[in-house]
């Protein structure tokens, strides 16, 4: 409780990956808020990016079964995404975040 998205990010990549990122180094990229009228509530989804000086090792918890590192000049034609992160990375490389 009380947590900052930033310091949450943090947080869950280390848990996550056991990759160590520091909240300086995070940004908040892209958002967007979804309003459900039959349910009187929204929510929002947030893509966060950080730039690593160096490839860090990635131990993946229980919760993953895979990873892979992929060239950003290939991310979009080598993965598939479901379409909230893909409209989000796709507005990262048009507004040159990336």
């Amino acid at each position: 409780e009380g947590e900052s998205e930033k310091t949450a990010v943090v947080r869950e990549i280390e848990e996550e990956t056991v990759s160590i990122l520091n909240a300086e180094d995070v940004r908040l990229s892209y958002a967007e808020t979804l309003f459900y009228s039959n349910e009187n509530k929204s929510i929002t989804r947030f893509l966060y990016l950080s730039f690593l000086s160096h490839t860090p090792e990635v131990k993946i918890s229980w919760e993953h079964s895979a990873y892979k590192w992929v060239p950003l000049e290939r991310l979009m034609e080598t993965t598939a995404f479901r379409p909230f992160y893909k409209k989000a990375i796709e507005y990262c490389f048009d507004n040159k975040l990336v």
